[in-house]
């Protein structure tokens, strides 16, 4: 069972169901995920002229239904229960269902701005978090960008490249104390670009479109309306996983931990003999894909942890996985590398079987003295 309908979420459900398993995918909006809401996005791969949020994650969707998935939206997940070998999911309507295996991709809800001009234009002219391949669509026109940390920070310098004017607007005194210097810097020197101090969004307007915005000046209580076709706000993101709390192992802000992030207490009730898998949770067969994983490399304007402390784990993470990856190459199947070394040698002579006097078993031992008939093997990549 796959919970949550993103790209994370879709792609689980297109890789599980082609592979023979049964699949359900359930969704408790509609699939598609933030990716859905971006009006046209340039750089995924396959598509060299773009394609819409909604025709992507459309075609995920229908690719997955072929692949035989049952998708299930409309549908809210309350509570994870695991019941023996089975992982039950409850819904909000009181109904049960139970799977092998669950894979939570619910991603993160985007703080919103909280007024009804303003988030009735989500996905036009109005965007959560960074939409950055709205930039050509911006050209010679003025655009807004809501926040005062680095994600908006270098959001502004992106679109000060197809903007006409970039108006940063900042509830705060100043940036210097959630910004970088070097981007205040960067900011100050780019001539498009102008950073409005004490000032907050509290309305907005148009027909179809976003086309004006009303700001506030925090200090004075004064109003002024602008006209304004695109507003990118950038005021962090916070995980959906309040549902599984005392089920699922979380870090402060509410992500999911899973493989070597998960410290040694929550893994009391670990019932197999093995570490959990990279994705894996504290829960048997309970996984984890996409922004609410913990360990993810979460997208521009998502500031759940400090800078410096998030590139540390990160680094100690991936020391970690070097070294489970290099445990589990010693550990490989003795069939599977003779199997290997049978296919290698059938590829360089065109034999189907040992020279007379070899051994497999000196084969395995001693890689680097294998030579026949100017034929240098390399066999030592398998062990």
């Amino acid at each position: 069972m796959v919970i949550g309908g993103g790209p994370a979420g879709l792609g689980s459900a297109v890789y599980a169901g082609s592979e023979g398993l049964r699949t359900v995918l359930v969704e408790r909006l509609a699939t598609g995920g933030q990716a859905g809401q971006s009006s046209r996005i340039e750089n995924y791969l396959g598509f060299p002229d773009g394609v819409s949020g909604a025709q992507l994650t459309d075609r995920a969707r229908r690719q997955a239904v072929k692949f035989g998935v049952d998708v299930l939206t409309a549908r809210e997940v309350v509570a994870l229960d695991a019941r023996g070998p089975a992982r039950v999911v409850c819904f909000a309507d009181g109904s049960e269902l139970a799977a092998h295996t669950v894979v939570l991709s619910t991603g993160v809800s985007y703080r919103t701005i909280g007024m009804p001009g303003i988030d009735d234009h989500a996905g036009r002219g109005v965007f959560y978090g960074a939409a950055t391949t709205e930039a050509p669509a911006c050209a010679g026109q003025d655009v807004y960008v809501v926040g005062g940390a680095n994600s908006a920070g270098q959001a502004a310098v992106h679109f000060s490249r197809y903007a006409k004017r970039v108006v940063v607007l900042v509830r705060g005194a100043s940036l210097a104390a959630s910004m970088s210097h070097y981007l205040i810097a960067q900011l100050a020197a780019i001539d498009n670009i102008e950073v409005r101090t004490g000032t907050e969004v509290v309305n907005g307007g148009g027909d179809g479109h976003l086309q004006r915005i009303t700001v506030r000046d925090r200090a004075t209580g004064a109003t002024t309306e602008v006209d304004a076709q695109w507003l990118f706000v950038f005021i962090g993101a916070a995980p959906r996983t309040d549902w599984l709390d005392g089920a699922i192992a979380r870090d402060a802000h509410g992500f999911v931990l899973t493989g070597p992030d998960l410290p040694a207490g929550s893994l009391t009730g670990w019932d197999v003999e093995r570490e959990p898998y990279l994705l894996e949770t504290n829960v048997p067969g309970v996984f984890a894909a996409g922004d609410v994983r913990s360990a993810n490399d979460h997208p521009t304007g998502i500031a759940h942890r400090n800078t410096v402390d998030h590139g540390r784990d990160r680094e100690r993470r991936k020391l970690r996985t070097h070294a489970q990856w290099q445990t589990n190459r010693r550990h490989r199947s003795v069939r599977e590398i003779r199997e290997a070394t049978a296919c290698l040698w059938r590829q360089s002579t065109g034999r189907r079987h040992y020279p007379a006097g070899w051994r497999r078993s000196a084969v395995l031992r001693r890689p680097r003295r294998i030579r026949r008939s100017g034929v240098i093997t390399v066999i030592s990549r398998f062990l």
